[in-house]
């Protein structure tokens, strides 16, 4: 049963020494099983390990000896075991009256030897002698509940006066059915008799098949939780039902299988049978049963037992069952807090819930599909981990915050696929079992890798922690930790103990780290000059790293307005969120299309929320490259949505990736991992203490970020989908993500108007869209047979668009103007500075006029061509025809349509109401139709509506954000271009209600960037200068905050 898979350390031995010597390990293998082991639990403190694996078995071993103690089984048909948990039984008071006897009397029916898998417990494992106990306070089992089975002194487990015995219970999930397990014997110190302990099978619960398997299981007896297939999550009340439960198990003495169905009441009446000569010790129990239980656990009579052809009953545990909605993905794994009653459950839907008295406490996305959950009993706090290799670390206390840390290793990093915590020393160590077969043992508090160790596996699927203590020497201390491990290892659970010097790799990491940071501030210094003039340039990596990202967000074609690419917009969704977590340890939650991370929680600094949109428009023809692949040409990036508004989306992460890099001069923050990525540690940085070693104060993003950052990424901008966003703000408010002061709202999404000048925007026109359509007859006709016959629905509508502006575009609509406002003395400002140097040729292009084409009269009436531009789109309301449809369209023949419309787009200024200008514009055209008394209908609706906004110029978030502007740049303040846009963002005014704050936009994109045309480009110069800009508008913002 033992062997040796290293060198050990001591000499070879049937018990599993501790080694004494720093690093030396000791492994031995627990052989047994037929097939890959699934979960493992420890017993007896850790002197016994039980382990479920996929032929179905259950076997406990000895540890010490490595010897196996009992196999068990659930029946042929369950399948394999894939969750275990030790728990607590109630307590009974019992006797001591035998002086000679050291076990308890067990008259075996079975002759089968230690190991034997057909010493299975669908037969009886043991016949009790004596009779059935009174039960004060409590049940056990029955061969602990007998007085005549009483040994000859108290184990351990019992009370002081030798008069309360507690059973300790083991419960099993296989597939749908659940067993309890009498596991108290492993606890005795007595020599045993017989060569098997006796570990009966209390009770077997079978579940309704169309809930899938049990994957999970958590929680003591009164509320045992159960993860389900079906994505539920089931409450069972045990203890509630346990007395009368153990008082038929002690007068049947054998196996029940207790049937219930989780979404089917049991039938209200018995089935009525013929009598069966082999029911009658059945038929006896049911009676018996059916006397005692009903008023507790109210039990019907249902089928037919499986074992006879009786009537068996059957119990309605619907009164003990509570269902809990949440995911839509397999429950992979459970965890609660005893003391806070909070339950957590990880998912393979990426997310993971807290519940509180069954009620939904909060909800996160945690990147991955979670694997694993533990809690720790000594700090309160939970640990999950999940398929990209992250593990997140979260207060019992205060889930709602999110995690209060990431553990990454970032690119190098495999599936995380159990966890254990050791809780017992005065660091808390977390133990990670990965799907590369290896464990690492993480300080969480710091987020440091204490070791990482080869557990000789394919993977480590299961981690139980057996024992641990303290080795104190005069160099430093040591921990010895003895753990059990399972998974792809052909049946084998692999005992070691492992031995832990306190941080010796992590002080390796932070020394190459720190040398590491000190090259490169020694470069800055010796290319400026002097200390004093290094300014906080993005590294080449980092650069190098942005570009990358860049290239991969672009290569996913996130179309908001095709329905088709629903799943590019799922994976472009998950794709943001994952490098939020990573680039900057964020916490994450997701509503819908929109994702919202946060990036520090500390009440007492501003929070400034940063919006961006992952969606982009359709790229439709003439690209001179291909649009989903990012080209780099003469110092620009082309690709769909490089400047509208992926490339601006990383330019705020990278930002704030930066402004966290710059604030830990003590820290740690980041970390190169080898391959020119960084990782988020959150782990001190090696300086120099008094004795000369590393520094290991910890320092969390709390203390790192100057001010607290709400991410907000938007997928459904370009249809104009609020409703996402306002409803995501509202649940986060609800969940408390938006405590304190609201700084502002900075928005990278707008442009310069031209080429050379930075500009920030402070005022944005409103738009209304309205279908005319024209209604004829009931289907096309052909010109030829009926041309001239009927008034056609075309003229009607060409008509009506004719009446709509004069010459030079200017609406003629009554009422239409009569609530535009004046210019006022700060934009009449505004627009001559940006006039002042405006190029008319290069207006001219970009209108498409070419140098000889026909231009508009006040091109050439005298007035600036640039100031009125300016004027027109900025301070004056415009009227298009954007789209100009008909019925359906005929490849061959000329048919006249019986129908027509057209799109009217209207863009609002300033103290204007769409209910104003839509009323006009419908009176207008009502007025024009009838003047035609045509045949025909008229019909008009109102496709969009978005108010137009302006910021407000003397709020601190536009003054942090001109300052950030003009030192990113190098200009003064007074040189930053202060504009208006003729476009329309319909986020902004909602982003404003609901955020109760004043918001900036700080344009990232040139003139020519050709946004949501072909050949959409950034500047590789804009894009940079752009995450200093962000920089220094968050660093003013907690500037004026101090």
């Amino acid at each position: 049963a033992t062997e040796d898979i290293e060198a050990p350390a001591v000499a070879h031995s049937t018990s599993l020494a501790l080694p004494e010597v720093a690093g030396a390990d000791f492994w031995m293998s627990l052989t047994g099983h037929v097939e890959d082991v699934n979960c493992l639990a420890s017993l007896a403190d850790g002197r016994v390990v039980a382990a479920g694996s996929m032929d179905g078995s259950l076997r406990l071993f000895d540890v010490e000896t490595g010897q196996t103690l009992v196999v068990r089984r659930h029946s042929g048909a369950s399948g394999p075991i894939l969750a275990l948990l030790e728990t607590s039984g109630p307590v009974a008071r019992r006797s001591w009256a035998s002086p000679a006897c050291a076990s308890p009397s067990i008259r075996s029916t079975n002759s089968s030897r230690s190991g034997s898998p057909r010493h299975s417990a669908e037969q009886p494992a043991a016949q009790y002698d004596g009779p059935a106990s009174r039960f004060h306070g409590g049940s056990v089992s029955p061969h602990l509940a007998s007085p005549s089975l009483a040994p000859a002194s108290p184990p351990e487990c019992a009370s002081a006066d030798g008069l309360l015995v507690a059973t300790r219970l083991l419960l099993s999930a296989s597939n749908n059915e659940m067993r309890v397990w009498d596991v108290s014997a492993c606890g005795s110190s007595l020599c045993l008799p017989e060569p098997e302990l006796d570990v009966p099978c209390l009770f077997c619960f079978r579940f309704s098949p169309n809930q899938g398997q049990l994957l999970s299981l958590t929680g003591p007896l009164d509320s045992i939780f159960l993860g389900f297939q079906s994505t539920k999550v089931f409450r069972l009340r045990l203890r509630d039902g346990w007395d009368k439960l153990m008082q038929f198990k002690c007068r049947s003495q054998k196996t029940r299988h207790f049937t219930f169905n989780i979404d089917q009441r049991p039938p209200q009446q018995c089935e009525k049978q013929p009598e069966q000569p082999l029911a009658a010790e059945c038929a006896k129990d049911c009676q018996r049963l059916a006397r005692v239980a009903p008023r507790l656990l109210g039990v019907q009579c249902g089928p037919t037992c499986r074992r006879t052809n009786c009537s068996a009953p059957k119990f309605a545990f619907h009164s003990l069952v509570e269902a809990m909605h949440g995911h839509i993905g397999f429950v992979h794994c459970l965890a609660s807090d005893l003391k806070t009653g909070t339950l957590a459950s990880g998912g393979g839907d990426g997310q993971i819930i807290f519940w509180d008295r069954q009620e939904k406490r909060a909800c996160f996305a945690h990147g991955g599909a979670v694997l694993a959950l533990a809690t720790s009993s000594r700090t309160r706090e939970f640990f999950s981990a999940d398929a990209r290799g992250r593990i997140r670390v979260w207060d019992c206390a205060n889930v709602e915050r999110g995690s209060k840390a990431v553990l990454a290793l970032g690119c190098s990093s495999s599936a995380v696929l159990s966890l254990a915590v050791v809780d017992k020393f005065e660091e808390v160590l977390l133990l990670a079992g990965e799907a590369s077969g290896c464990i690492r043992l993480w300080d969480p508090r710091r987020c440091l890798v204490v070791r990482t160790v080869d557990s000789k596996m394919g993977c480590c699927a299961a981690l139980c922690l057996l024992s641990s203590r303290v080795l104190a020497t005069e160099a430093d201390d040591r921990w010895l930790v003895r753990v059990a491990c399972g998974g792809c290892s052909s049946g084998v659970v692999h005992v070691g103990s492992l031995t832990v010097v306190d941080h010796a790799e992590g002080a390796v990491q932070q020394a190459a780290v720190a040398r590491a940071h000190q090259e490169v501030r020694e470069a800055c210094i010796a290319m400026a000059g002097s200390e004093s003039d290094v300014r906080p340039r993005p590294t080449a990596p980092d650069w190098s790293r942005l570009l990358t990202l860049l290239g991969e967000f672009i290569a996913i074609p996130t179309i908001s307005s095709d329905s088709s690419r629903a799943d590019d917009m799922q994976r472009g969704a998950v794709w943001i969120a994952r490098h939020y977590e990573e680039l900057l340890g964020c916490t994450v939650r997701t509503s819908g299309r929109c994702i919202i991370a946060r990036c520090g929680w500390d009440d007492s600094k501003p929070l400034v929320v940063l919006y961006a949109h992952y969606d982009v428009v359709a790229p439709g023809q003439d690209w001179n490259s291909d649009p989903w692949q990012m080209t780099a040409i003469d110092g620009f990036l082309y690709g769909r949505g490089v400047v509208d508004n992926k490339g601006p989306l990383l330019a705020q992460i990278f930002a704030v990736r930066r402004l966290l890099r710059r604030h830990a001069r003590n820290s740690r923050a980041f970390e190169d991992d080898g391959e020119g990525e960084y990782m988020l540690c959150l782990q001190p940085e090696a300086g120099t203490d008094g004795a000369g070693g590393p520094d290991l104060s910890s320092r969390s993003i709390d203390e790192v970020c100057p001010v607290n950052i709400l991410f907000i990424a938007d997928g459904g901008e370009e249809v104009g989908d609020v409703d996402g966003v306002r409803r995501a703000i509202r649940e986060a408010r609800e969940d408390g993500w938006l405590r304190g002061d609201v700084a502002g709202i900075l928005v990278n999404n707008s442009s310069w108007i031209d080429d050379e000048r930075p500009c920030i925007c402070y005022g944005l026109r409103g738009v209304i869209d309205l279908e005319v359509k024209i209604k004829g007859g009931e289907r096309d006709l052909h010109s030829g047979v009926h041309g001239g016959l009927l008034a056609e629905p075309m003229f009607d509508l060409m008509s009506l668009c004719a009446t709509l502006t004069d010459a030079q575009g200017f609406p003629c609509i009554p009422g239409f103007s009569d609530a535009v406002r004046p210019p006022r003395s700060e934009d009449v400002r505004n627009m001559t500075v940006a006039a002042s140097t405006m190029d008319v040729p290069a207006l001219r292009q970009r209108l498409g006029l070419g140098d000889t084409g026909a231009a508009p009269q006040w091109f050439a009436d005298g007035r600036d061509p640039g100031f009125e531009a300016f004027r027109r789109t900025w301070l004056s309301p415009a009227l298009s025809i954007t789209e100009v449809g008909r019925g359906p369209l005929h490849k061959h023949g000329r048919h006249i349509p019986h129908q027509a419309s057209c799109v009217v787009s209207v863009r609002t200024t300033p103290c204007q109401r769409h209910e104003d200008v839509a009323g006009a514009l419908y009176r207008h055209l009502r007025h024009e139709f009838d003047k035609r008394r045509s045949p025909n209908q008229l019909e008009v609706k109102t496709l969009v509506v978005s108010d137009w906004w302006e910021a407000e110029t003397s709020s601190r978030i536009y003054r942090a954000a001109r300052k950030g502007l003009a030192e990113a740049w190098g200009l003064e303040e007074s040189a930053v271009l202060e504009v208006r846009e003729g476009g329309t963002m319909a986020m902004l005014p909602v982003l404003e209600a609901e955020l109760g704050c004043h918001a900036v936009q700080m344009a990232l994109s040139q003139a020519s960037a050709s946004v949501h045309l072909p050949n959409e480009r950034i500047a590789t110069k804009v894009l940079a200068r752009g995450v200093d800009a962000i920089v220094g508008t968050l660093l003013s913002v907690a500037s004026a905050q101090a």
